[in-house]
């Protein structure tokens, strides 16, 4: 799951969900990485006819897997674990080329010495992403350890902790003893990584569904530094080293390099055995 740290909003019954009469039904993360796509919602600023519901980006991902959402974001490994085609919306997408500052693991000394890593249940691309990188670049199999807590606790229990989202922006300031998995992908393959896409159910949607999400996107790209003030402040960091992370780490786009990167990440992750099948990666015609 991932990227990003999330709020923890109770979930609807699916009747209840259901209830408004909406032509969509949107499953949208309430999270720093992805409050640019989501801004125009969140402010009433966009007109649209979906009943939209904020949840984590793995809540996200089980929505459409149930049948209760039509389109949302969702990361990049539950696009290969839901067993349903799915189209994403082209050219959006979060990725990184190089540093990712999202998805970060601490250790406590050298990486030769990790037996064991302790991982926060949120994690979910990142997840698969670092067995990935342990494996493949650093020949590692260590244990992983679900623990939600701390660092220093977690690091307590482990000789490593994976810790994404904001949480990781702001830990990797203080604490030297870290890798930065999307620079550590880079390095091993010279592409960027891809953490979450828009994706939508196949056949089902069109350009009068891709329109408003494209204007709330738009709206967040002109109120940014209002978006990292609204974080910081709940967070109580300086609202500059948000800004700082999604304008020189985060890409939100899908480029044909981007597409080269997800592929790339199946490939492994589907060779490793972590999904069970590599998925087509379709789009939705936006001129429909």
């Amino acid at each position: 799951m991932e990227p990003g740290e999330l709020f923890n909003a109770k979930k609807k019954p699916a009747g209840d969900l259901k209830s408004t009469g909406a032509q969509r039904y949107v499953g949208l993360p309430d999270d720093l990485v992805h409050a640019v796509w989501t801004y125009g919602f969140r402010h009433n600023l966009v007109k649209h006819n979906f009943e939209v519901e904020y949840r984590s980006l793995g809540d996200c991902a089980d929505l459409i897997r149930d049948g209760i959402t039509d389109l949302g974001i969702i990361s990049s490994v539950d696009l290969a674990r839901i067993k349903e085609s799915l189209q994403l919306i082209p050219g959006m997408a979060v990725s990184t080329q190089g540093a990712a500052g999202q998805a970060q693991l601490f250790f406590r000394s050298g990486l030769k010495d990790i037996s064991q890593i302790a991982v926060q249940s949120r994690a979910n691309t990142s997840l698969v992403l670092l067995k990935i990188l342990m494996r493949e670049k650093y020949a590692s199999n260590p244990g992983y350890l679900v623990l939600d807590d701390i660092l220093d606790n977690m690091l307590l229990q482990a000789d490593a902790a994976l810790i994404v989202g904001t949480d990781a922006v702001n830990l990797r300031l203080r604490y030297a003893n870290r890798l930065d998995l999307g620079e550590e992908w880079t390095d091993l393959t010279g592409l960027p990584f891809v953490f979450s896409i828009f994706a939508g159910r196949n056949f089902l949607l069109g350009r009068d569904d891709i329109e408003p999400i494209i204007r709330s996107f738009g709206l967040g790209q002109k109120n940014l530094e209002n978006i990292c003030k609204e974080f910081a402040e709940n967070d109580q960091v300086p609202w500059s080293v948000y800004h700082d992370f999604l304008t020189h780490e985060i890409n939100y786009r899908f480029s044909e390099i981007d597409h080269d990167g997800l592929n790339e990440f199946y490939n492994y992750a589907f060779f490793f055995g972590y999904i069970d099948q590599i998925p087509d990666i379709r789009f939705i015609n936006k001129s429909e």
